[in-house]
């Protein structure tokens, strides 16, 4: 004898899909790692920024004391962007601060004088090199 087959199981719908409840709950769950990510990219991404600011404010310092090692500058010799840039091996468009709305080194720097740092004009007092 062969045991009576159940219709009733074979014709059930599988539980294939989630319900209104559990959608909701990813939503949520997503929407609070969002509030706690988008911040901590936010802090990452003006570290960057202030770090890459620092690296082309030590770079123009550097340019500025091969520029007067090589020359005649005197002590109070104030040098521009053509003075420095031959010692930077960088194009006048790489050495930029990375907040500069208007992209040009004339913004983004001051270069100053021989006895002075270089200092970013966008935001001096976080992007320095104290």
């Amino acid at each position: 004898m062969s045991p009576p087959s159940s219709r009733a199981s074979e014709s059930a719908p599988p539980d294939a899909g989630m319900t209104l409840l559990e959608i909701m709950i990813v939503v949520a769950i997503v929407g609070i790692l969002t509030t706690l990510v988008i911040p901590m990219f936010t802090r990452f991404r003006e570290q960057t920024q202030k770090a890459l600011c620092i690296q082309n404010l030590k770079m123009i310092e550097y340019s500025k004391e091969m520029w007067a090692l090589s020359g005649d500058a005197t002590p109070g010799a104030t040098a521009v962007w053509t003075d420095i840039a031959p010692y930077t091996n960088h194009t006048n468009k790489e050495l930029l601060c990375p907040v500069d709305p208007q992209k040009t080194f004339a913004t983004s720097y001051n270069v100053g004088d021989l006895k002075q740092e270089p200092a970013c004009r966008i935001n001096p007092a976080q992007h320095n090199l104290d």
